[in-house]
């Protein structure tokens, strides 16, 4: 695998995990099929260097699972499957249809309960391109209606040094959040 040393000599705590693609974006032969994440302190302005040597044991890295979900108002109460993903400082909490649903404060145990929702307006969709709008009104919504984006697919992973949650929006668009821990 890797090791990845700073410039003053010193190894550093490092995790390499398979890429992550939303079925939008392409895969193209030139994507890079992993992705190395090291922790770094950088100043605004700043810069740090770093050097990577391909010489260490190998580490694997553990997958939780991989659900899909459907439409929140669909599952009843009693099957909703929620995930949680935590470090020292905060707890975040995911409902069935990979949304966040609340975030705990650890340090002072408040809890701030929320609600995230993911809308799309349809567009114009002219059957004639010379009726096609331009400049700002390319993408003009078909009246004032918007949608929920629901039938998520979410993936989490809990690893040493970042814990990161995926979720995808029907192949529509894809979000993550991380949260890196203490080392």
């Amino acid at each position: 695998m890797a090791t990845v040393w700073s410039s003053n000599e010193k190894p550093i705590n490092i995790q390499i995990n398979k890429a992550f693609y939303n079925g939008a974006q392409l895969k193209h032969e030139l994507s890079a099929p992993y992705e190395l994440l090291l922790p770094a302190s950088i100043s605004a302005l700043g810069f740090a260097t770093f050097f990577l040597s391909n010489q260490t044991k190998k580490e694997t890295v553990e997958y939780a699972k991989i659900r899909s979900v459907q439409e929140f108002a669909k599952k009843d109460q009693a099957e909703v499957n929620t995930t949680f993903m935590s470090n020292e400082h905060i707890e975040l909490t995911f409902d069935s249809s990979g949304q966040l649903v609340s975030l705990k404060n650890l340090e002072s145990g408040k809890i701030t309960k929320l609600r995230q929702e993911f809308l799309m307006y349809k567009g114009m969709g002219f059957a004639k391109p010379k009726n096609q709008s331009s400049g700002a009104y390319v993408f003009r919504p078909n009246g004032t209606k918007a949608f929920p984006i629901t039938n998520a697919t979410s993936s989490a992973q809990f690893v040493k040094v970042l814990i990161r949650y995926h979720s995808n929006a029907k192949r529509q668009f894809g979000y993550e959040f991380r949260i890196f821990a203490t080392l």
